[in-house]
């Protein structure tokens, strides 16, 4: 294998770790806070998706433009979500939590098919079609694009979490929650806050997704499931084993979809994490817990 082709590789893979990192980091604020893993993220980003698709459609907004929109209406639905169906299960039994976030996914696909049925829908954008050649490198600038959103949202999002109150309060309360109601953080706001901003980053990685691939009401199953592997592989808390995880897991399955085939590629990737979780069960830049 020649370097050109070595160096393709590798691009692809970041620019497919950079559509799973959309998914996975908002999976990751949401767990880190709560200890409540939302299976239902995918869904989320599909609902991001279709509302980036019917602005586009409706009012002619470029789902990168669209971006915002989609931000808050997934930021209240959200708030929405917490108060109503997750904090009352809070305290319940991990099997409840997984039904109740089980039949929010069944929900919402079959909201998505009685509304828009389950027609394949994208959108056609000139800067996402459009691929940059360097060195004989082929660079989809679509992806690019992808791949730039979701590093700058992650460092929006550290900045939050790191330089902001809110964000001090919110690593307060994954880290002790306890102790910070002691010193008079409100956790339930946290975590209402937490889960919107969790949903909305879904809304983002639909915004930035519908112009290189197709939205229907089942897309939402197959990524979510990558975040949940992804911020398993990084260790669920950890903002950069996020990161780290989608990077990897884009380039494994960028290199061997190529040289073998896809379904292969899926199925190398869950060795992997088998394989990581065996040597290190707290994940890649997990801690292990007390």
């Amino acid at each position: 294998m020649d370097m050109p082709t070595i160096l393709q590789l590798i691009i692809n893979g970041l620019l497919l770790g950079g559509i799973y990192m959309t998914i996975s980091i908002g999976l990751n604020l949401i767990y880190g806070v709560m200890k409540v893993v939302n299976y239902a993220q995918g869904e989320f980003l599909m609902i991001g998706m279709y509302i980036a698709y019917w602005i586009f459609v409706s009012l002619g907004i470029n789902p990168f433009y669209g971006i915002p929109i989609v931000l808050i209406i997934l930021y209240l639905a959200g708030l929405a979500l917490f108060n109503y169906v997750v904090y009352p299960i809070l305290r319940k039994p991990y099997e409840t939590q997984i039904m109740t976030f089980v039949g929010i996914i069944y929900i919402l696909q079959n909201f998505a098919l009685i509304m828009w049925t389950a027609d394949y829908r994208t959108v056609n954008i000139p800067e996402a079609s459009i691929p940059i050649v360097i060195w004989n490198i082929y660079i989809p600038q679509g992806r690019l694009i992808v791949l730039t959103i979701a590093i700058l949202t992650s460092l929006l999002v550290f900045i939050f979490l790191t330089k902001t109150k809110i964000g001090l309060f919110i690593r307060a309360s994954s880290q002790n929650p306890f102790a910070a109601e002691i010193v008079g953080v409100d956790t339930k706001k946290v975590r209402a806050i937490s889960m919107g901003i969790g949903i909305a980053l879904a809304g983002v990685g639909g915004c930035i997704l519908l112009p290189i691939y197709f939205c229907y009401p089942y897309v939402g199953a197959r990524l979510g499931i990558i975040g949940f592997i992804i911020i398993t592989l990084g260790g669920l808390g950890s903002f950069n084993g996020a990161i780290v995880g989608s990077l990897l897991i884009g380039i494994v399955e960028s290199a061997v979809g190529t040289l073998y085939s896809s379904e292969f590629a899926i199925a190398t990737s869950l060795i992997i994490y088998f394989i990581i979780l065996l040597l290190r069960p707290q994940g890649l830049l997990g801690t292990r817990s007390r």
